[in-house]
Formats: C-alpha cells, structure tokens, sequence
C-alpha cells in the first residue's frame, strides 16, 4: 500500500562545487520549475524593460537578450548600457 505525506511538500535543494555537495535545503521562495505560473510572472517581471529604437529585445522562453550594433564599440556599448 502505498501512503502519502499529509500538506503540502516543501521543494528542497542543494549546491554543488566539483564533488562537494551542500546539506539539503528547504527553498523558500520562487516559483517551481514547469510551473504554469512560471512563464507568466517572467513576462510581468521583464515587460518593463526599456527599448530604444537602437536595440532589440530578444526573449525566447526564460531568457533575454539585448543586441545592438553600432560601427563604433564604444557608442554601441553606450546604447546597450542605457536599455
């Protein structure tokens, strides 16, 4: 038979460095990996993100990247750096 823990279940984790593992510990906040929640409170938390009409946002599912492009690396670094 099988049983089941009563409440609900506290996501837990661990860091790794090389072979060295931390102790287990609770996660406290965020949302779970795969949650439905998930892609819908990462498109609220970077739909503020500025654009100028000198770079482009790209997003593909968690991740973002600024771009732009400029003949002098110093004006496109100015451009990036002010998004």
């Amino acid at each position: 038979m099988l049983s089941s823990a009563s409440g609900p279940v506290t996501p837990q984790s661990s860091k790794s460095i090389g072979n060295h593992f931390s102790s287990i510990f609770d996660i406290e906040a965020g949302v779970p990996q795969g949650s439905d929640l998930a892609s819908d409170l990462f498109n609220i938390f970077t739909s503020d993100i500025p654009q100028t009409n000198d770079t482009i946002l790209a997003t593909y599912a968690d991740d973002t990247a600024i771009l732009s492009s400029n003949s002098d690396s110093a004006e496109a670094s100015s451009l990036y750096n002010s998004t």
